[in-house]
């Protein structure tokens, strides 16, 4: 058996530990991703206090601004959230637990405005009933704030699946089918201009996702790559194609 270490040696492994701890490269994304969104709403927010309905969940930031520029601000969103107390401001804030999908239960006309950031909308099961939901609410020339997650990451969090991968460009000096006359020139093109980037894919199956198929050769070859990983299956689903 080992001898344990001593206490003194076990602050100086604690020591040495937190000097090389970085944040990790999501927490880092999401900081930005934050200060971006509350940039566009310190943007977007009207001059003169409004009544403003948020639906936007576990963005305490959003709010505080909100209400810190004197808006009245019907804060809703389906589940607990620790927002913690925000600081006294100007404005005034109503904390609901009330479903944002579907806005049945506050009167039609009623807000100035309707924030719906937080990536509320991507977990929504029918995102258009929910947007004919927020304009039957808006007053008459009201404003309306939102955005929409990546099809990608709303996919994975609607089926629970993780997302393992992307194909990204890594060479942009070539251009979408430059000097490409025939397939295997097309081939040749796409393999130099892509790569797959992707977590280990061993014996799953994977679905394979394009916003737009032209030529088919950049989901051809994914496919072709993701089952040269291992991949069991790939299951290629595209929004739209050109052919």
């Amino acid at each position: 058996m080992l001898p344990a270490p001593s206490t003194a040696e076990t602050e100086r492994a604690r020591r040495s530990a937190s000097l090389v701890v970085l944040p990790a490269p999501e927490d880092v994304l999401d900081r930005f991703r934050v200060e971006v969104t509350r940039q566009q709403v310190a943007e977007w927010l009207p001059k003169q206090p409004e009544l403003l309905l948020d639906l936007s969940p576990s963005c305490p930031r959003l709010l505080d601004l909100m209400i810190e520029r004197g808006h009245t601000v019907v804060h809703a969103v389906p589940q607990p959230e620790r927002l913690g107390a925000l600081p006294e401001r100007p404005g005034r804030l109503h904390r609901l637990r009330a479903d944002g999908r579907s806005l049945d239960w506050i009167a039609a006309g009623s807000v100035d405005g309707v924030v719906a950031e937080g990536a509320c909308l991507s977990t929504a099961p029918a995102a258009e009933l929910t947007l004919e939901h927020i304009y039957r609410v808006l007053q008459p020339g009201g404003r309306l704030l939102l955005s929409v997650d990546s099809l990608v990451a709303g996919l994975s969090r609607h089926l629970d699946v993780p997302v393992l991968g992307r194909v990204r460009i890594r060479d942009h000096a070539i251009e979408p089918g430059h000097g490409a006359t025939n397939s295997a020139q097309r081939v040749a093109a796409v393999s130099r201009r892509f790569e797959l980037e992707v977590e280990d894919v061993s014996g799953r199956r994977v679905l394979l996702l394009d916003d737009l198929v032209v030529s088919g050769w950049s989901m051809t070859l994914a496919a072709h790559w993701l089952r040269a990983a291992g991949a069991a299956a790939v299951l290629p689903l595209a929004l739209g194609s050109e052919t």
